[in-house]
């Protein structure tokens, strides 16, 4: 399990899983991180993090993010939040093929993705996939 070092969710998930040995905490603190400034750290360790989420079924990106996403983020390979940690760590989970499920306050909508859709789980939940484009075609006449 991996967590960052931010305030919030962050700590509740570093508290609770305290002591257990598979708990990777990435901190901007961190040197290979801190040499990058206040800024770079916060984007190097989300990114580190995120990387760390194995791919396909076998993991998984909780987000919980406090607001709604920036217009200037979007999947990719590379972090880019916009001022948004948590939505720059889901969009760059979902470029790099990982699974995102995201919680959003009351009121908070997904973003819209090109490629991708967000599925509602109820409770605020927000699962994002893929979205296939299929050309329409008619299966039968009744």
């Amino acid at each position: 399990m991996s967590v960052g070092c931010a305030a919030g969710v962050d700590a509740a998930v570093r508290e609770f899983f305290t002591g257990s040995p598979s708990l990777l905490v990435f901190r901007a603190s961190a040197p290979r991180f801190a040499r990058a400034g206040a800024v770079g750290a916060l984007a190097l360790r989300s990114a580190a993090c995120v990387r760390s989420v194995a791919p396909g079924a076998r993991g998984l990106l909780v987000v919980s993010p406090s607001g709604a996403c920036p217009s200037g983020v979007r999947p990719s390979r590379s972090f880019r939040g916009c001022g948004s940690g948590s939505w720059g760590s889901a969009a760059l989970a979902a470029g790099l093929g990982r699974r995102v499920v995201v919680w959003l306050a009351p009121g908070v909508l997904p973003p819209v993705w090109a490629g991708f859709a967000w599925v509602s789980c109820g409770g605020g939940w927000w699962l994002l996939s893929r979205s296939a484009s299929v050309a329409p075609m008619q299966l039968s006449l009744f």
